[in-house]
């Protein structure tokens, strides 16, 4: 059964370089699992390989030029037509399901920067999931499942927190 993104399923056949196929990613336990037509999962040994896998899959290749073509074939940063243009990921959390929202059309030259960004925005929110988890877990242990997720007891984490330094 081939599956059709939102886009996909509002324009499809109206435009040459819209993708008409599917190939959904999963995760599954903490690895990432390519899910092929039949169903039966092939585990990918890292994020790295997954990235590779996804940017030769003929939906990347679809989806990249959809991307672009969107984009009317200039940087959204710098708003140039130059070429060649990246579809560049600004997160990699839906990789090998992007949507318009997930990526961006940059040149060559803005795409050192965006690269930063990424780094920066992923490092953020890292630190906001170990702050999460210590929290819940703090919080789980000293009140058990039913504590009250409001600012005193945020505060009460974080003065904790401050004085295990």
């Amino acid at each position: 059964m081939v599956s059709r993104l939102p886009w996909e399923q509002e324009i499809a056949g109206s435009n040459p370089v819209v993708p008409t196929t599917f190939q959904p990613y999963a995760s599954r336990a903490g690895k990432w699992v390519d899910l092929f037509y039949d169903g039966s999962p092939k585990e990918m040994a890292s994020h790295s390989q997954q990235y590779r896998e996804v940017l030769k899959s003929k939906r990347w290749k679809e989806f990249s030029r959809y991307a672009v073509h969107q984009a009317q074939n200039e940087c959204q940063r710098c708003g140039m037509p130059k070429k060649p243009l990246h579809v560049h990921h600004l997160h990699y959390d839906t990789l090998g399901n992007e949507k318009l929202t997930d990526v961006e059309v940059v040149c060559r030259d803005c795409h050192p920067e965006a690269d930063e960004e990424r780094a920066k925005a992923s490092e953020i929110r890292a630190d906001d999931r170990r702050f999460h988890n210590g929290y819940e877990t703090y919080m789980r242990k000293k009140y058990g499942e039913g504590f009250e997720d409001d600012y005193a007891s945020r505060q009460e984490f974080h003065e904790w927190k401050q004085s295990q330094w």
